[in-house]
Formats: C-alpha cells, sequence, structure tokens
C-alpha cells in the first residue's frame, strides 16, 4: 500500500475532471425533468385541442331544430367542421391533416346524449328556473380518448393515461 501513497495523494489534490463527473451525475436527471415537462405539456395541449372540439360539437347540436345528426357532431367535434359523412360511428376520418389531435381520430369514442330536465318550482325549490318549456332538453357531448403520448410517462407509470372531457348545453333549436 506504501507503493500507492503518492499516487493517491496526487489525486486527492487533481480538481480535473470532476466537472465530467458532475455532468454524468446531473445529466441524466437534468434530461428526465426536461423530457418529462415536454410529455406533460404535450398531453395538456391534446386535452386542450379535444375540450375545443367536444364544446364546439355541444353547440352545433344544440342549435338543432330537428333530430340530432350524430355523424355531422362526432364530425365536428374531431375535425372541426362537417366533412360530408366521414365521421359516421365506428369509422375514422382522414386524419392526416384535419383532425384537431391525431391521436383522437375514432368517432366511437365520442357518445352524444340528449336528457330531458325538469324544470319548475319543484325541480328548483321555490325559485322558479327557467321561462319555457317544461323540461328543458340538454344535450352532451363526451368522450373518453387514450392518450397516446410519445412514451416517455411509462417511464413513471402513467402509461395508461384516459382524458375524459364533457360538455353539456341547453338544446335551443334555432336551425
Amino acid at each position: 500500500m506504501t507503493a500507492f501513497s503518492p499516487n493517491i495523494r496526487s489525486f486527492k489534490n487533481d480538481q480535473s475532471g470532476t466537472a465530467l463527473i458532475e455532468l454524468a451525475v446531473v445529466l441524466p436527471i437534468l434530461l428526465a425533468i426536461s423530457l418529462g415537462v415536454f410529455e406533460f405539456g404535450n398531453a395538456i395541449y391534446g386535452r386542450h385541442l379535444i375540450e375545443n372540439g367536444v364544446r364546439d360539437a355541444a353547440r352545433y347540436a344544440a342549435g338543432l331544430k330537428s333530430s340530432i345528426a350524430d355523424g355531422d357532431v362526432k364530425c365536428i367535434a374531431l375535425t372541426g367542421g362537417i366533412q360530408g359523412g366521414n365521421c359516421t360511428p365506428g369509422t375514422s376520418p382522414s386524419c392526416t391533416t384535419t383532425c384537431r389531435v391525431a391521436w383522437w381520430n375514432n368517432a366511437s369514442t365520442i357518445t352524444v346524449t340528449p336528457t330531458p330536465v325538469p324544470n319548475g318550482p319543484t325541480s328548483c325549490g321555490t325559485t322558479q328556473c327557467y321561462r319555457g318549456p317544461d323540461p328543458i332538453m340538454l344535450v352532451t357531448v363526451s368522450t373518453d380518448v387514450p392518450y397516446a403520448g410519445l412514451g416517455f410517462l411509462g417511464y413513471f407509470g402513467l402509461s395508461n393515461l384516459t382524458m375524459h372531457v364533457q360538455h353539456e348545453e341547453r338544446l335551443y333549436g334555432i336551425r
């Protein structure tokens, strides 16, 4: 051991290479945090676009006078417009450039539900709820979309992330 003593003392005082060792320790942690922030931002942005689509579809459905056309409502949710019947339930529209979110392209994940709600003093206590017909018709558009991310969230145990989005509007039927 005495033969190595001078070499050990020289390593003790030598500071060259410490920056490389610090980089090797910190870089994986910094990279994981950066990629996690990017992935989480991508998921939030996708959910925001899905919320806008569901809200637009519910507003469109609320303005229809006749029966609600599921295909058109679902198409508005997915693409932002009526695509001539390409969004019928169970089919996927051509969403290479038209879908709001590239990984949300199946119309069968969207449900459109008209619901009658009682209107009057019995349903709202002593105050009058709304001057209008009894019952009030509400239309609810909802979807459950599995997040097809970049795969980085799987390292944190969040690989099965499902986004539930719902919007409800009163059916007023002016179109």
